[in-house]
């Protein structure tokens, strides 16, 4: 911007030759995408404002802790997942069975790693907290398991909502 004022001499405004009517099919989709991140957002931290409500502090610190851990795996892998394959879906639109099969694909292969991993963190939840976080936070052995077995869910509502951002 700086290097825009220096060569004009002035701040250069765009102008909307055509009017606002070709950017108004954006700003419905750009309208849709924030309404449901924003609804995901609400929707992943209903369960702390909630318990917040009900739970005493050092409870509270214990779930939250548990809730991090259980989703960091899945929240790392889906962070690539949905940056790569938002283009890849998206141009497969004009290609109903290509979109299927990459679904498909998709499905499988978070469901593959979500389900190992998680489960997985879920068997192991007692040692890990205890040999990671210490037996201060043994507290958190309880929600670590159970948010753990419905952590490779999550995961996979999110990979949905690319898919329907990318359609």
């Amino acid at each position: 911007s700086v290097l825009l004022v220096h060569h004009h001499g002035r701040i250069v405004w765009p102008t909307f030759r055509a009017g606002f009517r070709p950017i108004v099919p954006m700003v419905g989709f750009s309208s849709q995408v924030i309404t449901g991140r924003a609804l995901w957002y609400w929707y992943g931290q209903s369960d702390q404002i909630i318990l917040g409500r009900l739970l005493q502090a050092s409870l509270l610190g214990a779930y939250s802790v548990a809730s991090q851990l259980a989703m960091l795996p899945a929240n790392k892998a889906m962070e690539v997942v949905n940056r790569v394959s938002l283009p890849v879906l998206s141009k497969l639109q004009a290609d109903p069975e290509g979109l299927r099969r990459a679904h498909e694909r998709m499905l499988g292969l978070a469901a593959a790693y979500g389900f190992g991993i998680c489960w997985g963190l879920a068997a192991v939840a007692r040692d890990f907290v205890l040999l990671v976080l210490g037996e201060r936070w043994s507290a958190a052995v309880t929600p670590l398991t159970l948010l753990a077995l419905i952590a490779p869910l999550r995961m996979l509502c999110s990979l949905h909502n690319t898919i329907s951002t990318a359609v």
